[in-house]
């Protein structure tokens, strides 16, 4: 393999010492609350007359109580996060090819429920378009967002990540399937129960569909009993949901459903049953839910434009021209429609949430969605009463200021210590990472970053480089040696929530004083490899220290692609000549001998008296003859201005056709101004219109003194 120095030359170039410095974000106040055993941590929503938030109140400003019995707020905390709407058409920024969670609960969790089994195929336009601008207007750098179907089913499923592109791939997968308030055949059945109702009673009663007397129609047959099915199931996913949230403390959740809801009748004690498990999930997992009605404006008219009234020439002539007849359906599909918009609206108060029903202007309830998401007040108790039998208990949050609006979970359900434990499946990762892997969402103690990378032709396909900050390891004195144990778990996640056999690793430090004061400063570096097959997962990251117990989690979207005939490109591997400063105990010799004996890095900030190397593999798959792939390296400033161009033609000559071989380059930076820069690399070969390419952005400073 060749490498590459590339000289920067920019003394000539009018805007060489212009680079764009990075803009740093303000920092905002995360949440410092977390449940403990015993404590009840409620977040709760403040807004004046104008459904402004208010920001600066304290513990003395609130009451809880719990079964009607006042109690003491032992922890207080107001989170207020940065939010910026942003103009349609403007997308967040990508997050970089970095993972950390040293931020982690600054993020807000956002779960778009998609109501596939509810939602007619028409309206799917409106859910996607909702659900897209939701996420381009309001989700910030940083946020995490999962996409699912009440169904199941399909490929809408996304699990949570902080990449836009991926969740907007998964709502462009949505469809819905589900049917009309009143179907064909229903209303078939109404007319005849209509004509029935006055001549024969007792026929209607025999009959599968029985108008009632409040207009209503209480039907037996198979369209039905899939209405009730289909009800269930979307409550059963939504307690689902909440359910895998139980874990993410610390900050608040929200649940973003999209649906029509279901004409259910809450009389009906199956339904109330499973309601009551959703709001019992909800409540455990302190998540609060958001329903989004796509229907717009109801009323008759609206319905007769939908073409929910009798179709003609469906029913008998006689009947078809009574204007009782079409009252009568018409009122069937306006009481089911009443009875659906019901169930959104339970599930949504009965969290702490609100309901948009009736709207054709959703803007008022996304904004609601991300205002509470942003500023909240954390306030912990510890109850008075200590049973932990798992029974639900009601609680109620007051302001002393009655001018002000307040918003917050109507109750949880208490710990049951009889309740029967789970048990990990053969192979899953045991001891005290188990519980960090199972969270779907990043979680911070031990701060650490993950890059990750697939590799095409490797048999050991995927390189994942973790390193733990600075000053987040404490070393025990034994002797003249210092010790420590960094324990490591990383666990592969495909689509749908399949987990695959996790890569474990420990790095047990028992070192010097001097080598210890320098990993304590520093930190540390861990190199893995694992074969994965092609498909979409998520590395779940796991990490425990033994000296202070603790423990933190990263989740990394990654790629596999398929190995399929033609050109494919890796992500980028970067090192510098510094980055050997950071101690590494797990290597991977092959990657360090590729960039030069460097080890990779996951840090993309760099000093100008550095240089910057970067390594990537690419392979002219399925080739049989040998034709010349053009590798080109290309670097732009902060404000996208090309700063440098440099082609290298021939890259896989060293190696025989269809094989893959691997691209290095050192670039020095004395050249280049501190601020924001972008390094890409193309890939070409022969006879080819658009190359194949892979950006990596970094900052670049002034050298510490």
């Amino acid at each position: 393999m060749k490498r590459v120095v590339i000289a920067l030359v920019l003394a000539c170039l009018p805007f060489a010492g212009a680079a764009q410095e990075p803009a740093v974000p303000p920092v905002p106040q995360g949440p410092i609350l977390r449940a403990s055993v015993d404590q009840v941590v409620v977040d709760v929503v403040v807004t004046d007359a104008d459904g402004q938030a208010v920001t600066g109140l304290t513990a003395a400003d609130f009451e809880i109580r719990e079964r009607g019995a006042a109690q003491s707020v032992a922890t207080f905390s107001e989170v207020s996060l940065p939010v910026v709407r942003r103009a349609p058409g403007t997308l967040p920024p990508p997050p970089g090819d970095v993972r950390s969670n040293v931020r982690a609960n600054d993020a807000r969790v956002y779960v778009l429920v998609l109501d596939d089994v509810n939602v007619v195929l028409h309206l799917t336009p409106v859910v996607q378009r909702a659900a897209r601008e939701f996420v381009h207007r309001y989700v910030q750098a940083g946020d995490l967002v999962a996409v699912l179907t009440t169904s199941g089913l399909g490929v809408t499923r996304q699990e949570p990540t902080e990449d836009v592109a991926l969740v907007d791939a998964a709502i462009a997968r949505f469809a819905g399937y589900g049917g009309d308030y009143v179907s064909t055949a229903s209303r078939s059945k109404v007319a005849q129960a209509y004509a029935t109702r006055n001549a024969d009673p007792m026929t209607t009663q025999r009959r599968s569909t029985t108008l009632m007397d409040d207009g209503s129609v209480a039907d037996n047959d198979d369209a039905t009993d899939e209405g009730r099915q289909r009800a269930l199931l979307t409550l059963r996913t939504l307690e689902n949901v909440a359910t895998s949230l139980a874990g993410v403390s610390g900050r608040r959740k929200a649940i973003v459903f999209f649906s029509q809801g279901a004409p259910i009748a809450m009389r009906d004690g199956e339904f109330l049953d499973a309601h009551s498990r959703v709001l019992g999930a909800a409540a455990r997992a302190n998540a609060t839910i958001y329903a989004l009605d796509p229907n717009g404006l109801d009323h008759p008219t609206a319905f007769d434009a939908r073409g929910l009234t009798q179709p003609a020439g469906s029913l008998d002539p006689a009947l078809q021209h009574s204007r009782d007849l079409n009252a009568a359906v018409n009122g069937v599909v306006v009481q089911r429609r009443i009875m659906a918009a019901a169930m959104l609206r339970t599930l949504a108060e009965g969290t702490g949430g609100v309901a948009s029903v009736d709207r054709t202007n959703l803007d008022p309830a996304l904004d609601r969605i991300a205002a509470d998401s942003s500023h909240y007040y954390l306030l912990g108790y510890v109850p008075a009463d200590a049973k932990r039998e798992g029974r639900y208990r009601g609680i109620e949050v007051r302001l002393k200021r009655p001018d002000l609006h307040v918003s917050a979970r109507k109750g949880y359900v208490e710990a049951d210590d009889k309740a029967k434990r789970k048990t990990d499946p053969k192979g899953a990762v045991q001891g005290p990472l188990a519980e960090m892997i199972r969270l779907p969402v990043a979680s911070a103690g031990l701060s650490f970053s993950v890059h990750a990378v697939a590799l095409p032709g490797a048999s050991r396909n995927v390189s994942v480089v973790v390193e733990v900050a600075p000053d987040a390891l404490t070393f025990e004195a034994r002797g003249d040696q210092r010790v420590t144990t960094v324990d490591l778990a990383i666990v592969p996640v495909g689509p749908g929530g399949q987990v695959f056999p996790a890569v474990d690793g420990h790095a047990n430090l028992t070192l010097p004083a001097a080598e210890a004061d320098v990993i304590a400063a520093r930190g540390v570096r861990m190199v893995h490899r694992l074969t994965l097959a092609p498909g979409r997962y998520q590395l779940r990251v796991g990490a425990r220290e033994t000296t202070r117990q603790r423990t933190g989690s990263v989740i990394y979207d990654l790629t596999v692609p398929e190995a399929k005939a033609g050109l494919a490109l890796s992500g980028l591997i970067l090192s510098s000549t510094l980055a050997g400063r950071i101690p590494t105990s797990e290597r991977d010799e092959a990657i360090e001998q590729a960039l030069g004996g460097r080890p990779p890095t996951t840090s993309r900030v760099f000093a100008t008296d550095d240089v910057l190397s970067v390594y990537a593999e690419a392979i002219d798959a399925g080739a049989t003859a040998a034709r010349d792939v053009e590798m080109t390296t290309i670097l732009r400033d902060g404000r996208g201005r090309e700063l440098l161009r440099n082609p290298q033609a021939g890259a896989n000559r060293s190696v025989a056709p269809g094989k893959s071989f691997a691209y290095a380059i050192d670039l020095p930076l004395k050249a280049l101004a501190p601020g924001r820069y972008t390094l890409r690399v193309e890939a070409r070969t022969e006879g080819t219109r658009e190359p194949i390419a892979r950006d990596v952005a970094f900052d670049v400073r002034t050298p510490n003194p």
